[in-house]
């Protein structure tokens, strides 16, 4: 908002974007933490697989038609949770279809947006410089960012030369 943006911004939401942001930081703030790095990557890997997990479940609810009982059995077959959690995670489902999506679908797209520019940049690409291009931005669909970050590789690159 420190940028002025036109009014009609304020109205319009992009949840990918700022869930995926909020857990792309959280991800992020292990490798700060000053935990060892394999036990930040650990809990990094932990953080994401449960996040893809809850969406995978959110898709087989909505739209595979899960049922309780059978994702009972899935989770708890599988000794990822005991029966009372995977009720409340399939309470969770229910009360707010697709929440997770945002969060987990959001972050892989920041993600995929910082591995086109590492990719293009190389060890040019300073991260600071990419996390403040993608606030500047702020909050817009992702094939919109994906087109300003294109400019915004060739922008550093013509600087190279």
């Amino acid at each position: 908002s420190s940028l002025n943006p036109p009014p009609l911004r304020s109205l319009l939401y992009f949840g990918g974007y700022t869930e995926g942001w909020a857990v792309y930081v959280e991800q992020y703030a292990y490798t700060l933490a000053g935990l060892d790095p394999a036990l930040a990557r650990v809990k990094q890997l932990d953080h994401s697989i449960q996040l893809c997990l809850y969406s995978l479940l959110d898709i087989m609810i909505h739209y595979e038609g899960l049922t309780i009982d059978k994702m009972k059995q899935l989770l708890s077959g599988n000794q990822v949770v005991n029966e009372d959690v995977a009720q409340q995670i399939y309470d969770i489902m229910i009360e707010e279809p697709a929440n997770y999506l945002k969060y987990y679908v959001g972050y892989l797209e920041i993600c995929r947006l910082r591995t086109r520019a590492e990719d293009t940049l190389g060890d040019k690409l300073v991260l600071k410089e990419f996390h403040e291009f993608l606030l500047t931005i702020g909050p817009a669909p992702f094939s919109i960012i994906e087109e300003r970050e294109d400019i915004w590789i060739q922008d550093i690159l013509s600087l190279l030369l």
